[in-house]
């Protein structure tokens, strides 16, 4: 009893006393954005951007931080499209929205 104690000890003082977090779900877009191809299109809804959504997925490209990034061009409700940009640092880890470019389709 006293060496599980003691063991439950280490391994929490060993861990900084956090229990591990798990990675985040993806949102639907985020999820489509990471995997699609270049010219891929599809209708999704989100949580973020609502449903019916279209997205079309532009090139990949490095940035100047050496970040992996996907570009895609939004366009919710039919009148305002959006180019979203995601990055992640190195494959092991999880996507990030960058802060968010509108471009409006109205003249």
């Amino acid at each position: 009893m006293c060496h599980a104690m003691l063991l439950g000890f280490c391994l929490t003082a060993c861990s900084g006393g956090n229990p591990p977090v798990e990675p985040e779900a993806l949102t639907p877009l985020v999820a489509f954005m990471a995997s699609a191809a270049p010219a891929a299109t599809a209708q999704l809804d989100d949580p973020v951007f609502g449903s019916g959504i279209v997205v079309t997925q532009e090139e990949a490209f490095v940035s100047a931080s050496s970040e992996d990034c996907r570009r895609a061009t939004v366009v919710a409700g039919g009148r305002e499209a959006e180019m979203l940009v995601i990055c992640r640092s190195a494959p092991e880890q999880p996507w990030k929205m960058m802060p968010r470019i509108m471009e409006s389709t109205r003249p």
